[in-house]
């Protein structure tokens, strides 16, 4: 029996950046997210993402995911990266327009902090 293709998918994207570092990770992500385009499997996405995190964290690192409406810069990205100074962790950066503004980081499947401002107006008229 063949194995789905979302875990092939997530071995493979562990594979891919498991000794990447900096530019190369970007890069490895977007040649994934191109070939997943150009195989017609972007849909698998979410699956691959959370077999991706189960994998990863399996073999001892983290990974510290990033919800933001716009990409992180890059004095922002290495700041995120100091909070953590003495663990392996893998920085996955996901946009999400409807978030407006602000940030949402989780830490494997650990909710840390949401920062969006579509989080804080829900406080304000519902607390």
């Amino acid at each position: 029996m063949a194995m789905p293709k979302h875990i092939t998918y997530a071995k493979a994207l562990v594979a891919a950046l498991d000794k990447a570092k900096g530019k190369h990770i970007q890069e490895r992500m977007r040649n994934f997210l191109l070939l997943l385009k150009k195989r017609g499997d972007l849909k698998r996405l979410p699956g691959v993402i959370r077999t991706f995190n189960a994998l990863w964290s399996a073999r001892g690192g983290r990974v510290l995911e990033v919800v933001s409406a716009e990409p992180l810069s890059k004095s922002s990205r290495s700041r995120v990266l100091r909070l953590f100074p003495k663990k392996k962790i893998s920085l996955q950066e996901s946009l999400e327009p409807r978030l407006i503004a602000g940030a949402a980081v989780f830490l494997g499947k650990e909710y840390l902090f949401d920062g969006t401002l579509r989080e804080k107006l829900r406080r304000m008229f519902i607390i």
